[in-house]
């Protein structure tokens, strides 16, 4: 249960990676409790499913974020209005 709260709650940021949040989670968790765990794969999925799907602006255009590269230049450089 307390993995599976972790996960949900870390889930929720796209800061990090699926394969991290997976990991620290799983470092937490005693030996003894391991087998009975879903699988890694089963895990990245529960993941995935917890995260929103990436939301358009009010044009129907991405977000700011998506459009640039981390150093601010432009990632995107033409979008459809279709």
């Amino acid at each position: 249960m307390r993995l599976k709260n972790e996960i949900k709650g870390r889930s929720a940021s796209w800061d990090e990676t699926i394969s991290t949040i997976l990991f620290d989670a799983l470092r937490a968790i005693l030996l003894n409790v391991v087998a009975s765990l879903p699988t890694n794969e089963a895990l990245m999925q529960k993941i995935r499913r917890e995260r929103q799907a990436t939301q358009l602006d009010e044009n129907g255009h991405l977000p700011l974020v998506f459009r640039q590269t981390d150093r601010g230049e432009n990632f995107v450089l033409h979008e459809d209005d279709d």
